[in-house]
């Protein structure tokens, strides 16, 4: 149990799912819901319920989706969708995925958010003049184009952030997928990340 080693988790959008029916969900997404609600054991389902919506350490923000609102699961694509999190926020670094897209974006002391590129194994350094939201990206479901699994490394050392991108199995995660009657198109997208 990562969470009782001291691991970060936050609660989603689809562990909210598992117990509170979601209406704005995809078809796709609510198959899934089903299919894993059926499988969780009623401790497992009370874990999730019971997740914090966002976690603050030291000077880090920790959110599913945006830290503004995080249970409306707002979608942070670009440089006005970060500008609100920065602004209800006084953390040096946010980190959010919802996405599934990797990127990178900061706040200067004017007040302007500056969008860049999160280019896997090229560290990011985390200039303090500035604050930082981190869109991670995903281990599973990609949707930037990429079939690895994606996350970051942050070296407080360095005051650098680092993407990685890393390959796995996924085809035997897609047969799986596909075994259990699960969405086709989920099972595509493990191997072509979009």
């Amino acid at each position: 149990d990562f969470a009782a080693k001291g691991a970060i988790c936050v609660r989603g959008n689809h562990d909210r799912a598992v117990a509170v029916p979601d209406g704005a969900l995809n078809d796709n997404a609510r198959r899934v819901i089903d299919w894993t609600v059926n499988r969780l054991t009623a401790r497992q389902k009370l874990f999730l319920a019971e997740l914090p919506l966002l976690i603050e350490e030291e000077d880090m923000l920790f959110v599913h989706a945006s830290a503004n609102d995080p249970a409306d699961w707002i979608y942070v694509t670009a440089a006005e969708k970060a500008l609100p999190s920065f602004r209800v926020s006084k953390a040096r670094l946010i980190f959010c995925g919802h996405v599934h897209r990797p990127q990178i974006y900061s706040y200067d002391l004017s007040g302007r958010v500056a969008q860049f590129a999160a280019t896997p194994a090229q560290p990011v350094p985390l200039l303090t003049s500035r604050r930082w939201l981190a869109v991670i990206g995903s281990v599973g479901q990609p949707r930037d184009g990429s079939a690895l699994a994606g996350y970051a490394i942050l070296d407080r050392t360095t005051n650098e952030l680092t993407f990685r991108k890393v390959g796995y199995d996924a085809a035997t995660t897609a047969r799986k997928s596909r075994e259990r009657g699960l969405p086709e198109s989920l099972a595509r997208r493990l191997m072509k990340g979009i």
